[in-house]
Order: C-alpha cells, then structure tokens, then sequence
C-alpha cells in the first residue's frame, strides 16, 4: 500500500487522500521486495499504519489472501499479534537499532547506493516508535511467538532456531 501511495504521488500525512486510494489499491500486484525494503517505503508504510481503515483494508487483504492460498508464509509488523494471532506458528524477528542501521547500509551498498547511517539509524528509531505507541496495532510481539534476537547471530543461526521451532511446535 505505502508503495502504491509513493508511487501515485499520495500525500501519506493526508488521511483522506490515502483513504481514497484504497478502492484503488491490489495487494496482488508485485513489487520487487528490495523496493518494498527502501526507507521511503518502510517510512510511509508506518505513517499510514496509523489510521484504523488502512490497517482494517490491510487485515481484510491478507485474510482474503490467506483463504485462497492455504497455509502461507508472511511478514510484517503486526501480523502475529494482530492480524493472524491464531496462526499455528509465529516469530517475531528483532535486532538492535544500530544494528539494523548497519544492515541497512550495507544493503545499500550492495546496490550501489549510497547511506547516512546517521539518518538511517534515527529514521529506524523513529519507525519503531511510532509503531509501537500506535493506538490501533501497536508493535509487538504475539505472546506465543517464538522472539529472536538477530543481532549477534549469522542468517544460517536465525533459519536454524526459527527451523527447530517450526519443526518442533
């Protein structure tokens, strides 16, 4: 949604415009996930996760996805605790801050493009906050899900833990 709205040039701080636009809006469309993972799209994705009718658009898209396609694969910020908290499993990825910050930059760099890990950093702070003093879905963690902690740990270590608890539970 918020890269539709980047893309059809929609003010995201203007509830009215955003909600207009969701008639239009198709969750099928693809979109390059490395797209979906720029700032600008992380960014306006939170700031439009604060009005009720996006999220509620968003819950009816998923459900309705979820119910064509069988079991599924999906992630997002909201989506165990609120979404699908009945879903069998659950996992809940974080990392610190300056961590992220510096993944971040290094996806940048892997593109060819260049960071501030300053304004990244501030920019992934800001996010976090946002999302989790939301009134409607905050940011957390579902109480069944298994939570790790990516920070210290190898892409290789976080697939085996989230593997065992998959496998496991």
């Amino acid at each position: 949604m918020a890269y539709f709205l980047i893309e059809n040039k929609v003010p995201v701080d203007v509830p009215e415009h955003v909600q207009k636009c969701l008639k239009d809006f198709d969750l099928s469309e693809t979109v390059a996930e490395n797209r979906l993972r720029q700032d600008d799209v992380s960014q306006a994705a939170s700031q439009i996760s604060i009005y009720d009718f996006v999220r509620a658009s968003q819950l009816e898209a998923q459900k309705a996805f979820l119910a064509a396609h069988g079991d599924v694969v999906m992630d997002g910020r909201d989506l165990g605790a609120y979404a699908f908290p009945g879903a069998d499993k659950k996992l809940f990825l974080e990392a610190r801050p300056e961590v992220r910050a510096k993944r971040r930059i290094h996806d940048l760099e892997k593109r060819g493009l260049e960071g501030d890990y300053d304004e990244i950093l501030k920019s992934i702070i800001n996010r976090d906050q946002r999302d989790r003093t939301r009134t409607h879905a905050p940011l957390k963690a579902a109480p069944d899900a298994l939570i790790i902690d990516t920070s210290d740990l190898t892409i290789e270590a976080v697939f085996q833990k989230a593997r065992a608890f998959v496998e496991t539970k």
